[in-house]
């Protein structure tokens, strides 16, 4: 099969400009696996359901959709059905990024998902668990369906025997601009009370920053 005709130009290759650009959106976009999945939002989603629960376990059944969902489950079926989705969507993505010409199009729309999601959730609260799901589910789909893009770049910015040298500088840049964030979000959650901030909306400020860091 040969590329579209609406396949951008070559670049050049090992260019410093285009892939010292390329690590930073690593820079970026490596915030929601650590601020999102790994740390504050899963705290942060144990409280709304045990608040919702009413209890201290959070195991209660929870209404979503109509259907009675243990509420410590449900970020686990929110999760599953992001990775579900993006299974079903990566080999059409794949293609999309050989052959549509438009990868950085691609590469915008999912990354802006992903950011726009993240923002999303600083209106996570009891009442709105049900779109809230909904809303971390896009940003799963979100930066899973950037990396494809993102990762697409690798061969036509860099020689193939760059390409490790490259991908560890993307990494390196990946956890530092990660860990400084999430630095600013424990010290935000840590000290609330003293900026006058509640528990609550400390975390959600955590999410809306992630959001705005990554685009």
């Amino acid at each position: 099969m040969q590329p579209s005709a609406t396949a951008a130009p070559a670049v050049e290759k090992d260019n410093k400009r285009i892939t010292t650009g390329w690590t930073f959106y690593d820079w970026a976009n490596s915030v929601y696996p650590l601020v999102i999945t790994s740390s504050i939002f899963p705290i942060y989603w144990s409280s709304i359901i045990k608040e919702v629960t009413h209890t201290d376990s959070g195991k209660s059944p929870v209404n979503f959709l109509g259907f009675q969902v243990p509420g410590s489950s449900l970020l686990t079926y929110a999760i599953s059905a992001a990775f579900l989705l993006i299974a079903l969507i990566s080999p059409f993505l794949t293609s999309l990024a050989d052959f549509s010409g438009r990868k950085k199009l691609f590469l915008q729309i999912f990354c802006y998902l992903g950011a726009a999601s993240c923002a999303g959730l600083y209106f996570f609260e009891p009442a709105t668990l049900t779109a809230s799901t909904f809303v971390f589910i896009a940003a799963t789909v979100g930066f899973s369906g950037s990396i494809v893009f993102y990762n697409s770049y690798l061969p036509e910015i860099s020689s193939e025997e760059k390409f490790d040298s490259l991908s560890a500088k993307g990494f390196s840049m990946g956890y530092v601009g990660s860990v400084i964030l999430l630095v600013i979000c424990l010290v935000i959650n840590q000290f609330h009370d003293k900026v006058g901030l509640t528990g609550a909306r400390a975390a959600q400020l955590s999410f809306l920053l992630t959001g705005v860091w990554w685009a």
